[in-house]
């Protein structure tokens, strides 16, 4: 096996290893045979599998530990699996969806990248479009489905409590998102 574990490549012919095998059989008067070359093509073979590709074509099999190192030059992540960059973390892009759409008393909401589920503790921020004029508004996120906006409590809002450009974050709970300064 040419790696020993720790992150070092051992070459061998399956009787001599390190960076001289043929240096070594000869000085050991041992000619070219062609078992040793395979053993020694198939450690290389070997080694490179258990490479990561630069370009994607294969992908890690265990856990990769960095070794305090960081992984720089990130694109932001554009899917819910994929890796989000720090920026994208502390700009709250995943739960910004700006000024919500639809009507003052059913908004509709476009997160990116957008969500494939509502999750409990899922964290919603928006500007609202104009004052709610029905005490139960709802919203629908990403067309993920209609959910009612409570206050903090789990009771309707009240008619005009979302004013006009009022920013408002709201947490889902399982059933319904409830407003954090409602």
């Amino acid at each position: 096996m040419p790696w020993n574990g720790s992150g070092t490549f051992n070459r061998t012919d399956g009787t001599r290893t390190g960076a001289t095998v043929w240096t070594q059989a000869k000085a050991a008067s041992v000619k070219v045979v062609a078992a040793g070359h395979d053993t020694h093509d198939e450690d290389i073979v070997t080694g490179l599998e258990n490479c990561l590709a630069r370009d994607g074509q294969n992908q890690p099999s265990a856990d990769i530990n960095w070794g305090g190192y960081k992984i720089t030059n990130l694109a932001e992540g554009t899917t819910r699996a994929g890796a989000a960059t720090v920026s994208q973390i502390q700009d709250a892009l995943p739960n910004w969806g700006g000024t919500a759409g639809g009507s003052v008393n059913a908004l509709t909401l476009t997160l990116a990248p957008a969500p494939t589920a509502y999750t409990a503790g899922m964290v919603i921020r928006f500007i609202t479009s104009g004052a709610n004029t029905d005490p139960a508004v709802t919203i629908n996120v990403n067309g993920l489905g209609v959910k009612t906006i409570s206050n903090s409590e789990g009771n309707d809002i009240g008619v005009g409590n979302f004013a006009n450009n009022e920013l408002i974050e709201a947490v889902y709970d399982g059933t319904k998102f409830r407003g954090s300064n409602k």
